[in-house]
């Protein structure tokens, strides 16, 4: 549930810089996805590519 939840508020933000600050700065913070930087990467680019088109 809190991954659809997570989803949602990242489309409803505005913009790329917006989207990857608050998976910065709570995602990765309150899962502690330090040791899963890999995965992470990935999914700041599948962000940046869905704000690129906007």
């Amino acid at each position: 549930m809190e991954y659809h939840a997570a989803i949602q508020h990242l489309d409803t933000l505005p913009d790329a810089d917006t989207a990857l600050a608050y998976v910065r700065q709570e995602l990765a913070t309150r899962h502690d996805w330090s040791r899963k930087e890999e995965h992470v990467g990935k999914l700041l680019k599948l962000i940046e590519r869905k704000f690129a088109g906007a």
